[in-house]
Order: C-alpha cells, then structure tokens, then sequence
C-alpha cells in the first residue's frame, strides 16, 4: 500500500493506494476542517492514481500517520459499527440499496449499515439489493456481503 496527503482547493485528501494505484480508503478534510470518509460518502478518487497525473501539492506519508487519521475519523461511528455487528451476525440477510462502486465492490446503503457487495450478480446504481452478510471489514466498518 501507498500513502499520500494532497493538498487540492483548500482540501486535504488522506489516500490509500493498493499495488494496481487504486485509491481504497480516503479522508477529505475541507476547509471548515468538514470530513468526508469513503467508508460513508462516495469521495474515493476514481482510477488509477500516479504521481505525474495529481494536480495541486502532494507528499508520500507513512501508513501509521494514514491509520491515526482514519482512526480519529472513524471514532464517532464506533458504536454504531459494534451494534451492526451485533445485529447482522454472519449469515444474516439484508436488503438495502447500492450506492456507488467501489474497487472493493459495490457499495450498500440499509436503514441501519454500509456493506460492499462482493458477489457476482450486476446492480445499477439506486437498485434494491438483497444479499447476505459473509464477513466484517472492521477498517470500513462494513458488512461484506454476497
């Protein structure tokens, strides 16, 4: 994984890049220090990312300076995280609507949890999906679900 910290119309972007350049986590910060998580809000940059292709000022950062960011971050939701857990065990059923794609897969908004669809069915943005849940990505705070 890669780490940059880019500075674009008085915006911060924290992103995580995996080996194919692909942003898979990201933190905007705007300029009312306002932020948009990915795990949330569809604000993943789209597309292979490269040095030699970012506009405004970027530098390589750590993934523990990445990690105590998304952590701080991700701290309100905590708890609601814990109570989806609780109530989507593994094997649960759910039905909730697809939100937007992502390179981990599509992802599902309920009335009470975020998931990513991982199975091989093909959903359109807006379109009603029932799946169940398979597993947790505890980072995203996300129930994976096929």
């Amino acid at each position: 994984m890669t780490y940059i910290l880019l500075f674009f119309n008085n915006q911060k972007m924290y992103i995580e890049l995996d080996k194919q350049q692909n942003a898979v986590r990201q933190i905007n910060i705007d300029e009312n220090c306002q932020s948009q998580l990915s795990c949330r809000n569809d604000c993943l940059a789209e597309g292979e990312i490269y040095e030699e292709d970012m506009d405004g000022d970027f530098e390589y950062i750590s993934s523990e300076i990445f990690e105590e960011k998304w952590s701080l971050e991700i701290r309100p939701y905590q708890l609601e995280w814990i109570q989806t857990k609780t109530k989507y065990s593994i094997g649960s059923k759910i039905v909730g609507r697809s939100l937007f794609f992502y390179p981990q897969g599509i992802v599902i908004e309920g009335d009470d949890f975020y998931g990513v669809y991982i199975g091989d069915m093909d959903y359109k943005l807006n379109q009603k999906i029932e799946a169940q849940v398979e597993a947790y990505d505890d980072k995203n705070m996300w129930l994976i679900l096929v």
